[in-house]
């Protein structure tokens, strides 16, 4: 409406012809008015491919509405990870309301009762994809802790496999996997409460962490491991 009527009708049709061209920002802003029933009839599961499309071009913001439709169910079964993994794409591109919403979104306890019980099987499974963290940074356990994490390259990502509330019970899923030499954990505070947080392997992009959970032992993968970015888990060490 700043040269003409308002028309939402019109706009939406001539964001459709750019954003059918590949236009990044063109598929976000489409994504909005089906999100909203503004030009076009309002239509989530429309709306989410609209948001994937431009999320696929690196779109922040269009990130960061994948992780507000699975956050809350539009369209889609609600799915905290998935949320999760959304909001830290759009946050690692610098978008501080991706940020502000993973500080928000407290962690589940990811560490199941059966997954404590694990045997020494799971040492004999373990993938190559697996990178063995560097030695000389170990504590006197031999487990890497929040030193390891600020050393990593801020734009690489790593493998969240538990969050909760105990170190003992971190430190027994590690020892009990044979994971001394390959995982690390932190303490971090969020919404006053302590939390512990385990990880695994280092990955140069998103993709190749993502593939990497799908090499997990299935042990593991049913903990449903989740990439983080090592750039966000830095800050929340500041």
């Amino acid at each position: 409406g700043m040269v003409k009527e308002k028309n939402d009708v019109k706009a939406a049709q001539l964001f459709r012809q750019a954003a059918e061209q590949g236009h990044g920002d063109a598929e976000y802003v489409l994504g909005l008015l089906y999100s909203f029933g503004q030009g076009v009839e309002k239509n989530y599961d429309t709306a989410l491919q609209w948001f994937r499309k431009a999320s696929d071009q690196g779109v922040a913001r269009a990130q960061f509405n994948m992780g507000v439709f699975y956050e809350n169910g539009y369209g889609v079964n609600k799915d905290l990870e998935q949320a999760r993994n959304w909001y830290e794409r759009a946050s690692a591109q610098g978008l501080d309301e991706a940020t502000q919403k993973l500080a928000e979104l407290t962690p589940q306890e990811i560490i199941k009762p059966e997954a404590a019980e694990l045997n020494a099987e799971v040492e004999n499974k373990k993938p190559e994809v697996i990178q063995t963290l560097n030695s000389n940074m170990a504590d006197d356990q031999g487990i890497k802790r929040e030193h390891w994490v600020l050393s990593q390259p801020p734009e690489s990502y790593t493998l969240q496999i538990g969050s909760v509330t105990n170190e003992k019970d971190i430190l027994k899923f590690i020892q009990e996997n044979h994971l001394e030499k390959e995982a690390a954990y932190i303490q971090v505070e969020i919404d006053g409460v302590t939390r512990y947080n385990a990880f695994l392997g280092v990955y140069s992009d998103y993709s190749e962490a993502t593939q990497a959970i799908k090499s997990l032992p299935a042990d593991l993968q049913t903990i449903k491991p989740w990439v983080r970015n090592f750039g966000i888990l830095q800050k929340m060490l500041d």
